[in-house]
């Protein structure tokens, strides 16, 4: 899926900074420019696009609700606080979600969740032929100077060696050039789930899990500390 183009508008820089970090961890967005004034963000969205407006309601010379209705086009917006008196009033401004500061990177993710892909996200990255509904998804990946085939939905498990990445099926495992973003993008649709740094989960193959790791084909695979609420907010929904 071709990834969300992101513009916030915030005037406090270190809330600012963390949303942009919390952005730079989900595959399916991209940070565009962060504003700290709402004046220069409605020029900005003038000349340029963007998909998604994280967007505080307490600036200077302009608030959030504001803003809103100042907005010449519709935009997915996430409005991000400190304040809690209008998280009920604000739904009928047709926003996406409510995030109250501090924001934990869980809570973050639940209303990324929530965002619908590019309007143009088909026409313009069709699926190729191994991704269609027709056909189980699958690609080939080198080892060794051989390419070998591996179906999506048999992959347990990713992890990352360096400039290399280490692919654990049910029947196979498999050592190839790569790194584990790619491989988030490529298993969007099909469970993928980043737990680690390092690792990188297919949530249909998850056997069991603890508050500390999960278990995949018998092995014991750690959450890490920057992913644990969002990885057990994940997995207790499903």
């Amino acid at each position: 899926m071709k990834a969300l183009k992101c513009l916030i508008v915030e005037d406090e820089p270190i809330a600012a900074g963390i949303i942009e970090d919390y952005i730079k961890l989900v595959p399916f967005l991209s940070h565009e420019t962060t504003f700290h004034d709402p004046l220069k963000a409605l020029h900005y969205l003038n000349e340029n696009s963007a998909d998604v407006i994280f967007l505080d309601l307490s600036m200077p010379h302009l608030n959030g609700k504001e803003f809103l209705s100042i907005l010449k086009e519709k935009y997915q917006i996430i409005l991000t606080t400190a304040h809690h008196e209008f998280g009920i009033e604000s739904y009928d401004w047709g926003v996406v979600d409510y995030l109250l500061k501090p924001i934990p990177f869980s809570r973050f993710m639940i209303a990324v969740n929530k965002l619908r892909p590019p309007a143009n996200a088909v026409s313009e990255a069709p699926a190729p032929l191994s991704e269609t509904s027709q056909e189980r998804a699958f690609r080939y990946f080198n080892v060794n100077k051989t390419m070998i085939r591996v179906f999506l939905d048999e992959i347990g498990m990713v992890e990352s060696i360096k400039d290399y990445v280490r692919i654990t099926t049910q029947s196979q495992t498999i050592i190839t050039k790569g790194n584990l973003q790619e491989f988030e993008n490529l298993m969007q649709a099909h469970g993928g789930l980043r737990i680690h740094r390092s690792y990188l989960v297919n949530l249909n193959h998850v056997e069991a899990f603890t508050t500390h790791d999960v278990i995949i084909h018998g092995k014991t695979i750690p959450v890490g500390r920057l992913y644990k609420e969002s990885v057990l907010e994940v997995l207790k929904s499903i």
